[in-house]
């Protein structure tokens, strides 16, 4: 168990816990939102953002008959928090 504390609370969780909680919250948000919130996270920890070519991805998916349909939406949710962040 993790124990940190700051001068305003105190805060106790487990990695378990944690992991719980997480796992929860992703099953709950569609591809597109996981997207968005990882463009948001990576700027926010100072992270490269990423670059993701969505029209030649589209194109393969229909290719490949839509089986790619997840990482098109979380390539376009992830360039529109690009476009939101500007």
């Amino acid at each position: 168990m993790a124990t940190f504390m700051n001068h305003d609370y105190h805060y106790e969780y487990s990695y378990q816990d944690q992991k719980k909680y997480y796992r929860n919250d992703v099953r709950n948000m569609s591809d597109f939102e996981l997207g968005y919130q990882q463009a948001q996270s990576d700027y926010r920890y100072g992270y490269q953002i990423k670059y993701y070519p969505v029209s030649l991805i589209k194109i393969i998916n229909e290719i490949l008959d839509n089986r790619l349909t997840e990482i098109v939406d979380f390539m376009i949710g992830y360039n529109q928090a690009k476009k939101d962040l500007k």
